[in-house]
């Protein structure tokens, strides 16, 4: 398996932000929701808008469905800590990550986009053996000898799992995700990225943001925004194949 670990430091981080470096992403997440649980998270398709508190009731009824999906195929064998999402830049792939994340997992990021032998790299190299995405991309997996979980048609079920957040242990800076860059050679590589390494990334950006004087997330609070936590983690969905 090429990994590589990759840690990220910023480069004068403040002495109140690197308290929260210890906080998982998740956690930072479920803080904001805490302190803003009615303020819109995401401006949503129909024109509503999703709140904090939906947001994170949503992930944690996917987490709980993910979980149980952990116990019955770990009853057979060893459960890969990681899952594979291929998902749009949407609601859905916010609502999975943060349940992946919830679940005590990792995810990789899968670009739609790119062809079934290069899916089927990912996929083996990283010991994939669930992968969440909706039925229009189904297909894309059906030479991968992974479970899919077709979120478009599970949604029935995946509604039923409770809404509160998942007792998961999390040991000291788990994996959050792993992203394939490309090297020089042609062959991608998968890069490690951890929770800390996560936080530290958004920590970055909020200081970048103080130094040009940007106001990037309402409540002035960058680093536990959703966007500035999960873009700090994927920000190679934007990138992968280019």
């Amino acid at each position: 398996m090429h990994m590589q670990k990759h840690t990220f430091q910023p480069k004068a981080p403040l002495e109140q932000k690197q308290l929260r470096l210890t906080q998982t992403l998740h956690q930072a997440f479920e803080q904001k929701v805490q302190c803003y649980p009615q303020a819109i998270v995401l401006n949503t398709e129909n024109g509503l808008g999703l709140t904090y508190e939906q947001l994170n009731q949503r992930a944690n009824q996917l987490a709980h469905y993910i979980l149980q999906i952990k116990q019955q195929m770990g009853e057979t064998d060893a459960f890969s800590p990681v899952i594979g999402i291929c998902l749009e830049h949407d609601e859905e792939m916010l609502v999975s990550i943060l349940a992946i994340l919830k679940a005590g997992l990792a995810y990789l990021p899968i670009n739609s986009t790119h062809g079934a032998e290069r899916i089927g790299f990912y996929i083996e190299d990283a010991g994939i053996e669930l992968v969440i995405g909706v039925l229009q991309y189904q297909s894309l997996f059906d030479e991968s000898k992974v479970d899919y979980l077709c979120i478009d048609s599970e949604k029935a079920f995946i509604q039923t799992m409770p809404l509160h957040n998942p007792d998961v242990s999390i040991h000291s800076d788990p994996l959050a995700c792993i992203v394939y860059v490309s090297k020089t050679a042609g062959v991608s590589k998968g890069v490690e990225i951890s929770h800390t390494s996560a936080m530290r990334l958004s920590a970055m950006r909020l200081l970048r943001a103080e130094k040009h004087h940007l106001d990037l997330t309402k409540n002035n609070s960058t680093e536990n925004d959703i966007w500035t936590l999960l873009d700090a983690s994927t920000f190679e969905v934007h990138t992968m194949g280019k």
